[in-house]
Formats: structure tokens, sequence, C-alpha cells
């Protein structure tokens, strides 16, 4: 076999824009429900697209003659399926000379793709036939045909024209083999056919087959044949939505492209593979990138929703998918207190507050909406106060407070406690203090038992007390005492 050169024409390139969107998680700092659902998905019909690869890669175009009498009687180009592609049919470039009786008959075929990346099975078939017309325009030798019946394929395929049913001189339009219009991609086909019935009658892959890579062509004929499926798909946009009904005001919404149909990024089916993912945050703002963030500060409903364009050869596809957020008013925590001698009252006053959850360092926690907390020695403490709604907003202050015990006073308290541990009963031996009160209370300052004792022996029982480290707190009108208890059974 040898090569052959046929007449250049000079071509411009027309390519036209398409778009297409896609799916996002959308998921909230600190928002107030978490809504986990299953993959939502979203399907988008897309279609009919003419797909003008092999033409946007064409420097010149070079006509290839092909019919039995060249031997060259059917030639392919194979296309990518990265997802489901319904194939309807084809638009190609053909002409028969002038000088012809009449035109040169042809079928435009779809073929499956065997097991070492050729032609295998004919899955589609129409004939048709090519006009009588000069070399010049090229432009009025485009034709499309429709495949009776649709084909849908996930792998890849062929759209083949087969001129084995003619003798008159059919051409077909390529992209530049001077110019490896082909890019080295190896996606052309030809069938060597010469009546002989050989072992050599059959498809061959002319980028890499050693019967096209000769010594005076070492990259083999590397161009494409201009052949333009006519294809539809779905842009299926995947989500894993969490968490989006509510927020709080100031809260962070983050937006994360989740997952993209394939044929997005595809060279075949899109044009321009660097289009961003849109992010209207439904307040006037939005955001060009694949994952964004988004702060909210106002109460109110908002609609936010999230598009990617695809730019495909000939067609628009804009699907586009939302999901409401609500923001709730903000919430501020505040606390005061008052200071007597060890013990200190907390009183909670932030705005919209249901619950509470206090933190007060070595002196224990709590969850009390108000709460008094003895503080078992002198020194600065910070106190957490984080404070929630019921709309689930919260919000955090500390404060630092200090503990004075007057040294003096302590001592005025001459009485001893005893054992430590106890096992349920504790002795008091007051030795000259009259009408001493005694409050036992929780690390967290909760009164768990109370009693007064006289001068003298005195019993308290702790038995229905729990297992644990509690406060005793020793007062009389001028003097606070405090010691730490710990109750075993």
């Amino acid at each position: 076999m040898s090569t052959s050169r046929f007449l250049t024409l000079a071509l411009s390139v027309l390519i036209l824009s398409p778009a297409f969107s896609q799916n996002y998680a959308l998921k909230a700092n600190g928002s107030l429900q978490a809504n986990p659902s299953a993959v939502n998905k979203s399907t988008s019909p897309c279609g009919n697209d003419t797909l003008e690869y092999t033409l946007s890669k064409a420097t010149d175009v070079e006509w290839q003659p092909m019919n039995l009498s060249v031997n060259y009687a059917q030639i392919a180009q194979k296309y990518e399926a990265p997802q489901a592609i319904t194939v309807h049919g084809a638009c190609f470039y053909a002409k028969t000379a002038t000088s012809a009786a009449g035109p040169a008959s042809l079928d435009v075929q779809m073929y499956s793709t065997d097991s070492v990346g050729l032609p295998g099975t004919l899955m589609s078939t129409v004939s048709t036939s090519a006009p009588l017309l000069p070399a010049d325009p090229f432009e009025n030798t485009r034709m499309c045909v429709s495949f009776t019946t649709p084909i849908t394929t996930s792998e890849d395929y062929f759209i083949v024209i087969d001129g084995r049913g003619t003798t008159l001189p059919l051409s077909l339009a390529r992209n530049s083999d001077i110019f490896d219009d082909g890019a080295s991609e190896g996606l052309s086909a030809v069938f060597y056919e010469d009546g002989s019935g050989a072992a050599y009658v059959k498809w061959y892959d002319q980028r890499f087959d050693p019967l096209f890579t000769l010594a005076t062509d070492p990259l083999g004929w590397n161009y494409d044949y201009l052949l333009d499926p006519i294809v539809s798909y779905d842009l299926v946009l995947n989500a894993s939505i969490t968490g989006v009904d509510t927020a709080c005001s100031s809260a962070t919404i983050c937006v994360e492209t989740d997952s993209v149909s394939p044929i997005f990024s595809h060279r075949m089916y899109a044009t321009n593979t660097n289009t961003s993912t849109l992010t209207d945050w439904g307040d006037g703002t939005s955001t060009v990138a694949d994952s964004a963030c988004h702060d909210y500060n106002m109460p109110g409903q908002y609609f936010i929703s999230q598009s990617m364009v695809m730019n495909g050869w000939n067609i628009l596809c804009t699907p586009e998918e939302k999901d409401s957020l609500f923001i709730f008013d903000t919430i501020f925590a505040n606390f005061s207190y008052s200071i007597s001698q060890d013990t200190v009252e907390f009183i909670n006053t932030s705005t919209d507050s249901t619950q509470a959850q206090w933190d007060f360092g070595s002196a224990g926690t709590s969850t009390a909406f108000d709460v008094t907390v003895i503080f078992p020695t002198n020194g600065s403490y910070d106190v957490q106060l984080i404070t929630t709604s019921d709309n689930g907003c919260s919000d955090t202050i500390t404060q630092t407070v200090f503990v004075t015990v007057g040294i003096d006073e302590e001592k005025e308290l001459q009485l001893s406690m005893y054992p430590n541990p106890s096992n349920g009963n504790l002795f008091i031996n007051n030795v000259q203090n009259k009408n001493v009160k005694v409050a036992i209370m929780e690390m967290t300052g909760k009164l768990v038992h109370s009693a007064q004792v006289e001068m003298g022996q005195n019993t308290i029982g702790i038995a229905h007390l729990a297992p644990g480290h509690y406060l005793v707190k020793f007062s009389t009108s001028n003097a606070v005492r405090v010691e730490k208890l710990l109750l075993v059974q």
C-alpha cells in the first residue's frame, strides 16, 4: 500500500456554543437542622448536538476517493462515549465528480468497537447518495442523515461511510494529513478491499498499523474523517445535600460540587473545559467557583442555586437546581453575677436564650438557666456561658470572676468534719459556734442536703446521696467555711 495525497482546500472552522449545569452539595457551618438525604439526582436531557470535533482540528481539508475501484471502500471515525450517548445519525462532506453518470450511492453506518479498537459489529445503517459537485465550494458538500432508530451506547463507537455500492468517483472530506490534523489520536480507520478475499482484506488502524507507518511516512495516515455524529445525552446532576434548611445569622454556608457528568469535560463533546460553576446565593451576590462559601448576616429566606455551564458544539443546555435556606435572628450571650465571699450568683441575661451550658472551670459545670456556685478556693475563674435559642442558634461569652474569702472570718468557725471519705454518716464537732448552717452541694453548686448543727458532736446522714465529690458549706451570720467531701459506699 502507498499513501495518496489529494487536493487541499482552505477551511474556516465555526465553533458554536452550548451550556450545561450540574449539581452540588450544600453544607452549613453552624446550621441548625441536619437533614441528610439520599443522593438527589436530577436529569436534564441535552440534544440534539452535532459533534464537530474532527472539523475543529482541521487546518486544511483534503478529498479522499473511496469505492471498490480504489480499494478503500469503507472509512471510519471513532468517537468515545464517556457516558450513555444516543446517536441519531451523522453529518459529513461528500461529493461525486461532475464527470460521473450520476450521484454515487453510499451508506452511513454506526459500528461498535471490537477488542483491538477497530470497527466491530454493525449497529445501524442508512443509504443516501452524494451529489454531483465540483471541488469548490466546500461548504455545499455537507450532508446529514438520520438513522431509522437512534442507537444508545456507553462504549466507543464508529461512524462509517460505506462506498462499496458504487464504482462512481465518490470522494469524502477529511482534515489534513499534510498538517497531521489527526493530532496522533489514531481515531480513523480504513477497510481495504481488493476483491480477493485474502487475509489482508480487513479494517486497518491508519495511525499505528505497520502497513501505514512507512519510512516515508512514519506517522502513518495522521488525519480524521469529517464525520460528525448527531447525538443527545443526559446530564445527570448528583448531589449529597447535608443540612441546608436553616441557619443562624453570621452562619457560613458552603456549596461544593459533588459530581459532574463525565461528558462535561470530554474533548469530543465540550468545546470549553474551563467553564466554572456559578453559585447564586439568593441575596444579590454570586460566586464563580466549583466550591465556595458565603456569609449570611441578615435573617430571612434565601434561594441558593448552582449551575455549571458546558460549551458543546451546537446546543445550549442549562439545567438548574435550587435549595431554600432560612436564616434566623442572631442570639447574644451575656450574664451578670454577684459575689458574697466564696458564693457567686450567676444570672443569665442572654437575648432569646432558652438553654444554657455553664463551665466554671475547677468548680464544675451546670445546665441551669441561673445558678449559684460556691468556689472551693480563692482566685480568678474564667466562667463560660453557651446559650441556645429555640431555633438552635447559639452564642458564647466568657467572663473572669474573682473570688476572695476573708481569712479571719474562716478562723471564727472552729469545727471539724469527719470521716472524709465518708460511707454514709458525717460527724461534725462544733467547738463553740452556735446555730451553724450546713449546706451539702454538688460540685456544680446544686444544693442536695441542708442541716443545722449545735455546739458539740453532731451527726448528719448522707447515705441517700450518690457516691462522689461534694462541697460542704458551713456558715453563720458573719463567717463562711467550705470543705470538700468524698462520699463512698
